[in-house]
């Protein structure tokens, strides 16, 4: 690409009681994300439209706010599984955390979050590469067949420091999703999780 990428790896420590392991979720447990899906989109599409300075700000600061602040907040409950939504987008980041944990999450398409402008993007089709190689490696794994084209995309979007996705038993569903959304980006239930049924993941 013409572009000037710049990349690095990170190692260090943690104590091994503390780790937030992408596995282990368990039937009857809410899922959670917390922040809104389509970053990729967006910058796609900014390629091709320009940005307002609103939409342009809200998307920046999805980019560059730290998961530290909501880990800080979910680290004080028993968190059955955790990831974060990254290159493989929501959706291959799910179904990373569903087949580790042998389990269907059933994720509900109304309660996804996204950026606006990403669904705009979408249904002009200003979509990368990326997921479409996650379309294609998902997609005789999952189920989101109910799902409209626009919001199938958002979720195959490989995203840019996205948000973290995370299983946590119901009875503290309430308290913690109105600790992390006194934060400035909202969290958002989106599903629960299942036996495994024959498909990792369903969107209804």
């Amino acid at each position: 690409d013409p572009e000037i990428k710049y990349g690095l790896s990170v190692t260090g420590l943690i104590h091994p009681d503390k780790v937030l392991k992408n596995y282990g979720s368990e039937e009857g447990d809410i899922l959670i994300i917390t922040k809104p899906l389509g970053t990729g989109i967006i910058s796609t599409g900014s390629k091709v439209e320009p940005l307002s300075e609103e939409v342009k700000k809200e998307w920046i600061e999805v980019m560059t706010t730290l998961n530290k602040y909501s880990a800080e907040i979910i680290k004080n409950y028993p968190i059955s599984a955790c990831t974060d939504v990254t290159g493989f987008g929501f959706l291959g980041h799910a179904y990373e955390m569903a087949v580790a944990s042998d389990k269907t999450f059933i994720l509900e398409q109304e309660l996804i979050p996204y950026i606006d402008i990403a669904r705009d993007f979408a249904k002009e089709f200003y979509i990368n590469s990326m997921g479409q190689k996650n379309r294609n490696y998902l997609n005789d794994k999952v189920d989101i067949s109910s799902v409209p084209f626009w919001l199938q995309e958002i979720m195959l979007d490989p995203q840019t420091s996205g948000g973290l996705l995370f299983s946590i038993p119901a009875k503290y569903g309430s308290e913690v999703i109105e600790k992390l959304n006194e934060l400035k980006i909202k969290s958002s239930i989106i599903g629960t999780v299942d036996k495994f049924n024959g498909k990792y993941i369903v969107v209804r």
